[in-house]
């Protein structure tokens, strides 16, 4: 049997033929069994094999942005907001500068413990005085910054309600250069006031 033979193919040839013979039904049945094996035809719109559904859900993956997001600034720490405060409102004090003394002042306003202001216009007929005299020119150095409540938990013990305070409210030592270490010099009273501040009192010491 020749190789490219199919087991039919070749009872046909061999078999079959010498047993009926040539003729045209021969012929016929011969090239029937030797026409070339039909092929589906090529796939077209309407025939073409429709996908399938397999179920899965194909997910982009997700994108990461390259671009750097600097950190936000840190907040201003409020005891460098309460000793700069203090600071300017000396300084106004010890140049004559009446209006931002006065602006800057609660109502009431305590002055060295035994003067207590009622009204701006009382505090600023007061220091106007001072300045008249020249008793206002103030000297002041090193400042420290502490909240109402540490200042009372450091022996001033009711100090928050001589001064009409709240515990998270301030108290600045500007420390007179001249004595230093001797706790000398001026203590500022700083009660909050929205997001800024108000003198309540001054003390000297």
């Amino acid at each position: 049997m020749a190789d490219g033979d199919t087991g039919i193919k070749w009872w046909a040839r061999n078999v079959l033929v010498p047993l009926i013979g040539g003729g045209g039904l021969v012929t016929i049945l011969v090239a029937y069994l030797n026409r070339a094996p039909s092929s589906a035809p090529p796939p077209t719109p309407d025939n073409k094999p429709a996908a399938t559904d397999t179920g899965h859900i194909s997910a982009a993956a997700p994108t990461t942005s390259t671009e750097d997001h600097p950190p936000p600034p840190p907040k201003e720490n409020p005891r460098v907001k309460v000793e700069t405060f203090a600071s300017h409102w000396l300084a106004a004090w010890s140049e004559g500068r009446t209006d931002e003394v006065v602006s800057a002042a609660s109502e009431p306003f305590r002055f060295h413990h035994r003067e207590v202001f009622a009204t701006r216009a009382q505090l600023r007929g007061r220091y106007e005085e001072d300045v008249a005299a020249h008793r206002v020119n103030l000297k002041f150095d090193l400042m420290k910054v502490q909240t109402a409540r540490e200042f009372e938990d450091a022996g001033r013990a009711g100090a928050m309600d001589l001064y009409n305070l709240s515990p998270g409210d301030f108290v600045v030592f500007a420390e007179d250069p001249d004595r230093p270490g001797m706790g000398k010099g001026i203590y500022v009273f700083i009660r909050r006031k929205g997001d800024s501040f108000e003198v309540a009192a001054v003390d000297f010491q």
